[in-house]
């Protein structure tokens, strides 16, 4: 069984990506994130496309908020912000952990303002690099929404290769998507750690 206490903090070498545990201040920030068209839309978080911030009930924002304070006790899962030039704008997760593949599930969401910088890559490299090589896992899954061919490009440059696909896996307004279930080990892994754009 992988030991996922021990949630470190992982830094790109220039320093401007780091992924950190989560702090009693990110959560403020994630709550705004989690807000976002964006985000809500590639995340399948809605049932209608949406331009709108997305408005969290007040029960649902004081689950969220519980949430993120005991993301740092899990002993399952590895939950990390992603902080770009010393602002918080998304998580990395690894999750789903399945012993007899030794397997872990990443996901990732990236705040609206802070996409198509490269972000996304180099916080994916980090997070697998520990999960091959801190957390001994020998396969890292993720499935991918047909609606969200940037992110599929991403995962590819990244190693990952197609196994399955999940016909009709969303339903969002009105029209199915299907979702692609892509894979990466060790051997086809890609990191991308020095290919980061300049926000303007």
């Amino acid at each position: 069984m992988i030991n996922f206490m021990n949630k470190p903090t992982l830094t790109e070498k220039t320093g401007r990506v780091v992924l950190w545990p989560f702090q009693s201040e990110d959560i403020s920030t994630m709550l705004d994130i989690l807000s976002l068209p964006g985000v809500n839309n590639l995340t399948s978080s809605v049932d209608e496309f949406t331009h709108e911030k997305v408005v969290m009930p007040a029960d649902e924002r004081e689950k969220t908020i519980a949430w993120y304070q005991t993301r740092n006790q899990q002993n399952d899962r590895m939950d990390l912000a992603i902080v770009y030039s010393n602002v918080l704008v998304g998580e990395v997760v690894l999750n789903n952990y399945e012993a007899k593949a030794e397997s872990c599930n990443i996901r990732i969401l990236i705040a609206d303002s802070h996409t198509n910088l490269g972000i996304g890559s180099v916080a994916l490299s980090l997070m697998i690099d520990a999960a091959f090589n801190r957390l001994t896992s020998k396969m890292i899954t993720l499935d991918v929404a047909s609606f969200n061919p940037r992110a599929r490009h991403v995962y590819e440059k990244l190693g990952f290769k197609p196994t399955a696909v999940l016909a009709n896996d969303y339903t969002i307004s009105g029209q199915r998507y299907d979702s692609t279930v892509m894979t990466v080990t060790p051997e086809t892994f890609k990191p991308q750690f020095f290919k980061l754009k300049q926000s303007h």
